[in-house]
């Protein structure tokens, strides 16, 4: 009977045990710290903040951009999404830029980056100087979903 208790137990554990190891709240493992998604938009996304770390951080961002189509041509048909946060030495971006026309829109990026203490990790669609002064001018809809991820 011991045999067969002993048994049990480890069957349950090879069960149990990759599941442990792909959640995320688990500790060593990466915690989602913030999700916003931006639907039917057509024009700019305002400046969001996402978190403002308490500490130095390590962090991963994930942009996806969807549109049914984007159908002026540029430059009347921009969408810049937008990532900032700040590292040790200056303000830092990294995004999505898309110009029309384009048939199907579905883009996405994922960025590490470093995040100093009390400085908030941005989304945005420009312009400002750490984009290159980029902007949103369509007037397609379109939605856009960012999550943030804490690294361990």
């Amino acid at each position: 009977m011991k045999a067969c208790s002993v048994l049990v137990v480890l069957c349950s554990l090879l069960l149990v045990l990759p599941i442990l190891a792909d959640n995320p709240h688990v500790p060593g493992g990466t915690v989602v710290v913030a999700k916003q998604s931006f639907l039917n938009q057509t024009g700019p996304i305002p400046n969001t903040t996402l978190l403002t770390p308490a500490v130095d951080g390590d962090f991963r961002m994930s942009i996806y951009l969807e549109a049914s189509s984007f159908s002026a041509p540029a430059p009347n048909n921009e969408v810049n999404v937008v990532g900032q946060w700040t590292d040790d030495f200056r303000a830092v971006c990294n995004g999505i830029d898309v110009t029309g026309p384009v048939a199907t829109v579905d883009y996405s990026t994922s960025f590490v980056m470093h995040a100093k203490a009390n400085v908030p990790i941005l989304v945005y669609s420009g312009p400002t100087a750490c984009d290159g002064g980029r902007t949103t001018d369509t007037t397609d809809s379109y939605n856009v979903f960012v999550t943030l991820e804490s690294l361990p």
